[in-house]
């Protein structure tokens, strides 16, 4: 399980943020909280939840914890 990703911003498009963490680009779908943080400092971190469905994987990103288990 992905937990936490930290790293910076390479690439952003409508709330989907791909964060580079020791050379890997996670692709995440973000929070609108955690996506603004993100792109003012163009690096940080995101508490995620990894969703795996028979149609594919998402991974959610969220600025805290708590906004993580409200998801």
């Amino acid at each position: 399980m992905i937990g936490y990703v930290y790293g910076k911003v390479m690439s952003n498009d409508d709330n989907v943020v791909l964060l580079e963490n020791n050379g890997i680009g996670y692709e995440v779908v973000c929070s609108s909280s955690a996506f603004c943080t993100l792109m003012e400092k163009r690096e940080g971190g995101v508490y995620t939840y990894l969703q795996v469905k028979e149609d594919g994987v998402s991974l959610f990103g969220f600025e805290s914890r708590q906004e993580k288990i409200c998801f």
